[in-house]
């Protein structure tokens, strides 16, 4: 999944924009926000304060 994900987010290199280097600390970055939300998601449910969480956000 996560390969898949990093693919299609490389896949805006054909953007003149920003500089090569910019474009691969974005598409990796993403990567790792979604395993950060995962294991916030995992604590939450943890302590039972996923609804709490979702009423605030």
């Amino acid at each position: 999944m996560l390969k898949y994900l990093r693919k299609c987010v490389l896949q805006i290199g054909h953007l003149p924009s920003l500089p090569k280097a910019k474009k691969k600390y974005a598409a990796t970055d993403v990567l790792y926000l979604h395993q950060i939300k995962d294991e916030l998601d995992k604590s939450l449910l943890k302590v039972k304060r996923m609804h709490t969480a979702k009423s605030l956000f």
